[in-house]
C-alpha cells in the first residue's frame, strides 16, 4: 500500500491589514475558514454623540442630574481631548494633511528581508521551534540530527543546534530595546532574622525593557496601524 503523496500549503494568509500573519493552508476551505475567523472585522459600533453642557447652568439642575431636555444630561456622552485627538502627525508632532500620505519609514535596506535568517522557510522553523512549539534545547538538537539524515539537506541541517537557533533569534534588529536590571528586597532586609519569611530574607533580580521605549517603537510599527485607537 503506498504511502499518501506530501501536500504542501499553497494558500497563505496575504491580509495587508495583519502583515504579520503569514499562515499556510493545504486548501482553500482551511484558507477561508481562518480568514473569516480572524480577519473579518465585525461592525463597529459608532462613539456615542458629544453631549455639551452650558456654563449657565444651575447647581440644582446638575446636582439633579437632569434638566428638561432628558437627551442632553442622560446616556452615554464623551469628551475630546483638546489635544491628543487621534489626529495623524509627524515623529515631531506637527500635523498631516488629511490627504496626505505618511511619512516614510527610515528603515537599513536588506537584500535579504527575512534578515537575520537565510530564508522565509528558516525564519518559519525558528517561529515553529521557539514560539509555536516552544521545544526543549535538546529536542531542537535531536531535530537538526534528522533533517542532516536527509540526502536534500547534505548533512547540512537549517540550524546546526539549539544556540544556533536562540542565537539567530537574538540578531534580529527590528525594535530591539535593551534589557535592563535591578535588585529589589525589603526594607528590614539587613535586619531580618532567620525566623522572619524566606521573600523578606531575599533578594530579588527583576529584568525589564524601557517602557517608553517599548511603546514608541510599537506605534511606529505598521504592523498596528488599523488596530490602535490612538485617541481612545
Amino acid at each position: 500500500m503506498s504511502s499518501p503523496a506530501f501536500r504542501p500549503r499553497k494558500y497563505y494568509c496575504t491580509d495587508a491589514k495583519v502583515t504579520a500573519c503569514c499562515r499556510g493552508f493545504k486548501t482553500l476551505g482551511g484558507y477561508r475558514q481562518h480568514h473569516n475567523a480572524l480577519h473579518i472585522e465585525p461592525p463597529q459600533p459608532t462613539r456615542p454623540r458629544q453631549h455639551t453642557f452650558s456654563e449657565c447652568e444651575s447647581d440644582a439642575v446638575m446636582e439633579a442630574g437632569h434638566s428638561d431636555d432628558e437627551d442632553t444630561y442622560r446616556g452615554s456622552y464623551y469628551f475630546q481631548h483638546p489635544v491628543l485627538d487621534g489626529s495623524p502627525c509627524d515623529a515631531v508632532g506637527n500635523y498631516l494633511l488629511s490627504d496626505g500620505d505618511p511619512p516614510i519609514l527610515d528603515l537599513p535596506a536588506e537584500d535579504n528581508p527575512w534578515a537575520p535568517f537565510q530564508s522565509c522557510g528558516h525564519f518559519q522553523l525558528a517561529d515553529f521551534i521557539f514560539r509555536r512549539n516552544q521545544m526543549p534545547g535538546k529536542q531542537i538538537d535531536e531535530l537538526m540530527q534528522v533533517l542532516a539524515s536527509f540526502n536534500e539537506f547534505n548533512g547540512k541541517p537549517p540550524f546546526r543546534s539549539d544556540t544556533h537557533v536562540y542565537d539567530t533569534i537574538d540578531a534580529i534588529s527590528l525594535g530591539d530595546i535593551s534589557w535592563q536590571s535591578l535588585s529589589l528586597k525589603h526594607a528590614e532586609f539587613e535586619t531580618a532574622s532567620p525566623d522572619d519569611p524566606l521573600w523578606k530574607r531575599s533578594e530579588y533580580e527583576v529584568w525589564f525593557r524601557d517602557p517608553r521605549e517599548l511603546i514608541q517603537n510599537q506605534l511606529a510599527n505598521p504592523d498596528f496601524v488599523n488596530d490602535i485607537d490612538y485617541s481612545a
